[in-house]
């Protein structure tokens, strides 16, 4: 088999082609898609904890704590200590890490719809069907 038949490489290089279109559009913003994933996880639901940010973006928490460290230093996002649990902090977004959010969704918005422009409603519902398919079984076997 040749690599480009296969279906992770093409997945791959796809979601490498996506990222690195947004990551284009964004760069004026000085932000990464990394910190955006968590700037939209806390634009649509705030007050969350470090470990329920990596579970909501599927990421380790390492990770997720070294993307919420730099959104705070650029001040996108701060942490509360938690009143029940005095180990845990709250992340919350701050309003210019909404406002940012909000423009970098607008982006996220044309860059997906630049890689389905040849694609009417029902071909996208399907292809978006197809491959939470494939991650839900992927899941499953890793269970």
């Amino acid at each position: 088999m040749n690599i480009n038949e296969s279906f992770g490489y093409i997945i791959n290089s796809t979601a490498r082609n996506i990222k690195k279109q947004l990551e284009t559009k964004i760069k004026i913003y000085d932000i990464t898609t990394s910190q955006w994933a968590v700037l939209k996880v806390l634009s649509e639901e705030d007050n969350l904890t470090q470990a329920e940010v990596a579970e909501k973006l599927e990421a380790d928490r390492a990770t997720t704590g070294a993307v919420i460290d730099k959104l705070i230093n650029k001040k996108l996002v701060y942490r509360n200590q938690c009143e029940n649990d005095r180990r845990a902090n709250i992340v919350c977004i701050s309003d210019y890490g909404q406002d940012l959010a909000e423009k970098i969704s607008y982006e996220a918005v044309k860059c997906n719809c630049r890689a389905l422009v040849e694609f009417n409603d029902d071909e996208i519902e399907q292809l978006f069907d197809y491959l939470q398919r494939i991650n839900n079984n992927l899941k499953k076997e890793g269970e």
